[in-house]
């Protein structure tokens, strides 16, 4: 994530059965950046990596675009 940016994440477990677990990506003050269901707590903490990494680029890009000369 972009410097100063705090994030938190989890992976919920299935609520009843025939419910995904669900990736959630938390922004600091608690409300929720993201949420996605998924097949089991491994798959969640991938998609919790590969969301994080493309917030990254965004905010990468989002730099690079702020530096360059008008």
């Amino acid at each position: 994530m972009a410097k100063g940016a705090t994030t938190k994440a989890a992976v919920y477990a299935p609520p009843a059965a025939g419910f995904p677990f669900l990736a959630v990506l938390f922004w600091r003050d608690g409300s929720v950046l993201r949420a996605e269901p998924c097949s089991s707590v491994e798959d969640g903490k991938k998609m919790i990596a590969a969301i994080a990494k493309g917030f990254e680029q965004i905010a990468a890009a989002a730099t690079a675009n702020r530096k360059r000369p008008s």
